[in-house]
């Protein structure tokens, strides 16, 4: 009996340390990497239809610049940058670093692992890593990564009864360019609130 329950320790064991490897490999790639995307985020509520948006994204560490519902949201690392076309207004704050989870699901998915238990399973030419955090037994946080390159290829953040947002990359790419991260409009009303 003792025998079955240290191959189920060591076994959930080697499960985290390979999940963790994963993410770490996944973080270090987007890190060291400029990745570009066009991407799909769906937000399905409890008894609404679902609605999805498309975008496309460039990111490198916390750097990003995103494009989505007709604005265009930058992080420079110290910086947020948000252009709503609509107004031809630029807002730009200095975020908390909550602030930049909500935004970011990368930087979510870091904070998250710190305080998760995280799991891993391999599902064809892809790594399906599943989050699961200590403190909030009701969200679930799941990322599918390429098998090949640890790219992510979707998230998905699932508080139960609440709603879900999944996020689809269509076509990751490493690039080796680099852009600002800063959103220039000489000609937007300028909102500075830093």
């Amino acid at each position: 009996m003792r025998k079955t329950y240290l191959t189920i320790i060591l076994a959930l064991a080697a499960c985290c340390c390979n999940a963790q490897s994963s993410l770490n490999k996944c973080f270090q790639t987007l890190e060291n990497n400029t990745l570009t995307s066009n991407f799909t985020i769906t937000i399905e509520q409890q008894a609404q239809q679902p609605m999805t948006y498309k975008g496309d994204i460039i990111m490198k560490g916390q750097q990003f610049l995103l494009n989505i519902i007709e604005q265009q949201i930058a992080y420079d690392g110290l910086n947020l940058y948000v252009f709503r076309e609509e107004d031809n207004e630029l807002t730009i704050t200095q975020p908390t670093t909550d602030e930049l989870a909500e935004i970011n699901p990368f930087i979510y998915a870091k904070t998250l692992t710190e305080i998760s238990s995280i799991s891993e399973k391999i599902s064809g030419q892809n790594i399906i890593i599943t989050i699961n955090p200590a403190t909030d037994n009701t969200l679930t946080f799941t990322l599918t990564l390429r098998q090949t390159d640890y790219l992510p290829l979707k998230m998905e953040m699932k508080e139960k009864a609440v709603q879900t947002i999944t996020v689809k990359l269509l076509s990751p790419e490493l690039t080796t360019q680099t852009p600002d991260f800063i959103i220039k409009k000489p000609n937007a009303t300028i909102n500075d609130l830093r």
